[in-house]
């Protein structure tokens, strides 16, 4: 979806207040008809909006196991917290749950 504001008032400008088609719109401006069409839609460029959430098939299931282990170290002392540099959270989540980064999600399945 093109940004550029002024584009966008000039294309929606020749469309609808200087009575040009849309095709012929499309030619002056080097857009393609469907681009000046959505133009022609919407008063600003709309953002970018994801349709799904992203999946993570190898640390999906242990996101909310991180998530309590790094609200569980809110409370504790600054150096007792883990730290992903130093792998603690990693290593907590490797010891406690069998969690191996490196292999597939089919093969940690059939393992445990």
């Amino acid at each position: 979806m093109y940004r550029d504001v002024d584009l966008y008032a000039k294309v929606r400008r020749a469309v609808m207040v200087e009575n040009q088609s849309e095709r012929g719109a499309a030619k002056r401006f080097g857009i393609s008809r469907k681009m000046v069409s959505k133009m022609v839609r919407h008063a600003v460029p709309p953002g970018y909006q994801r349709k799904e959430a992203p999946v993570s098939p190898k640390l999906g299931p242990f996101v909310g196991i991180i998530h309590q282990i790094l609200q569980d170290d809110r409370d504790v002392l600054k150096k007792q917290r883990h730290t992903a540099v130093s792998g603690g959270t990693t290593e907590s989540v490797r010891r406690e749950r069998q969690f191996d980064p490196e292999s597939p999600p089919n093969e940690r399945s059939r393992r445990g």
